[in-house]
């Protein structure tokens, strides 16, 4: 005959092995469950970081061509102020002129790539602001394809401006889609 001691001593022992492998069975599930929690949260971060890095790249392509776009401004007013004057156009100058002019139009390369990186973005609203920047600036191009333009400075001071207003509503928006993950 069993002795009721041990008896219990072995309905102890099951009962401990039942709760351990309960334990072991909620802790496994919890930690799974914390895990995919945590990939999906990984993956959910590292997206938005990418779309950053992205929305700063967009920025510094921008700014390379507006830099471009802005040293032609300044020359093509030069040129044309002293094409429009008695004084003629300096051979130094007309040189800068047509540098700048080829660097604006090598620096276009920026904007096509900053619209596609909007566009995969879905930024619509801010790459009609691009494609707005880049129609005025292509404009403001075709005014000063010549030093002997009947166009007045200040008309082109006043095409430039628009244009200003445009990069800086540009830039506004771009902003506000990178502060707020606008994606």
């Amino acid at each position: 005959m069993t002795d009721p001691a041990q008896a219990v001593t072995g309905l102890e022992i099951i009962d401990t092995a039942v709760k351990i492998g309960l334990g072991a069975l909620i802790t496994g599930i919890a930690t799974y469950i914390i895990t995919a929690l945590n990939h999906d949260k990984d993956l959910e971060k590292r997206s938005i970081r990418r779309r950053r890095e992205l929305l700063e790249q967009v920025s510094s392509q921008i700014e390379r061509f507006w830099n471009s776009y802005r040293r032609y401004y300044l020359v093509s007013l030069e040129a044309i102020h002293r094409a429009n004057g008695n004084e003629g156009v300096p051979g130094v100058l007309r040189d800068e002129y047509e540098a700048k002019k080829k660097e604006v139009m090598e620096a276009t390369d920026s904007l096509s790539s900053a619209q596609s990186s909007l566009l995969l973005l879905g930024l619509e609203g801010v790459n009609e602001k691009l494609l707005s920047f880049a129609e005025n600036t292509e404009r403001y191009m075709r005014s000063t394809r010549s030093l002997e333009t009947d166009k007045q400075i200040n008309e082109l001071q006043i095409l430039h401006n628009q244009i200003l207003d445009i990069k800086n509503e540009f830039f506004s928006r771009l902003s506000k889609s990178y502060r707020e993950n606008d994606f």
